[in-house]
């Protein structure tokens, strides 16, 4: 999920925050550093029905939240 954007309520962001913390701290302890991308990756896979992948170029979010008038 690299350069991933996140479009949710409070309620999912908040689990996912708290997913987020508990595979930090088990990292923490197992001695393992690695990015957020890595940890995102693992999170959906551990946890799928929380997201809806879309594939898109980074750019697409800009269509998708752009709020120009004509």
């Amino acid at each position: 999920m690299p350069g991933g954007f996140f479009a949710v309520g409070s309620k999912i962001l908040s689990a996912l925050y708290a997913l987020q913390v508990r595979l930090v701290e088990e990292w923490m302890s197992s001695g393992i550093v690695d990015d957020n991308q890595t940890a995102y990756m693992l999170l959906y896979y551990k946890n799928p029905s929380m997201f809806r992948l879309v594939h898109a170029d980074w750019f697409d979010v800009f269509k998708l939240f752009n709020s120009e008038t004509s």
